[in-house]
């Protein structure tokens, strides 16, 4: 499959980790007493809402409203603290290897996830990715950010918007791009990509790619 893809993307949460890395970085960070009580309320509810489904792009734009005040600084901590915490026991072997194949080979690797900036830049480093497409934080003239969002949020139909506008700024034709997902939100960004790969699928992605033959990598189980 390498050989026959010009770029590939990758989505973080559950398809290179684990875990959550937002839910991750927040628990740690508050045991640690790094952050107020009202922070954690900031991801827990809308991840709640994910697993249960009824998350949409038209209701992202109020979820970090428990983060206004914080500074840029103490949240770029947070996420390095948290990535140096966790990245060896929840990056999937795998997956990392399949990065290095591809970065071998020329390919340019570009994460795409709905996570905040400062919760995977760490990731991105350590991959060595060219590229980050990730939901980006308002900041004010004091570097603290207010919790709302610059530009689209890169959830379901945002983050496909986010990944075709970098496709077409870089020259990308999407039938020779990959695409790697866990969740049936990425399905608009698997369905425009000519190498769509469900990695350990939630129940209706594993459906739907069953069902069109889409490559299937599975990892819970190791």
């Amino acid at each position: 499959m390498i050989k026959d893809v010009k770029a590939a993307f990758f989505d973080i949460d559950h398809t290179l980790t684990r875990h959550s890395t937002a839910i991750r970085c927040i628990a740690y960070n508050l045991w640690k007493r790094r952050v107020p009580v009202k922070f954690c309320f900031s991801i827990i509810r809308p991840y709640f809402k994910y697993k249960k489904g009824t998350m949409s792009l038209n209701n992202c734009d109020t979820m970090m409203a428990g983060m206004d005040g914080l500074p840029r600084t103490l949240l770029d901590s947070m996420g390095k603290i948290s990535f140096k915490r966790y990245h060896e026991k929840d990056l999937y072997g795998e997956m990392v290897n399949l990065i290095g194949e591809y970065r071998k080979a020329g390919i340019p690797v570009i994460l795409a996830t709905s996570s905040p900036r400062f919760v995977v830049e760490s990731y991105y480093e350590y991959l060595k990715a060219d590229h980050l497409i990730a939901t980006e934080l308002r900041f004010n003239e004091k570097d603290e950010t207010d919790g709302t969002f610059v530009g689209m949020v890169a959830f379901d139909s945002g983050k496909r918007e986010r990944v075709d506008a970098y496709m077409k700024e870089m020259g990308y034709d999407p039938q020779n791009c990959a695409f790697y997902s866990d969740s049936i939100h990425d399905l608009p960004s698997l369905s425009m990509v000519g190498s769509p790969v469900a990695v350990n699928p939630d129940r209706e992605l594993e459906k739907h790619a069953r069902e069109n033959h889409w490559d299937i990598l599975d990892f819970r189980s190791k």
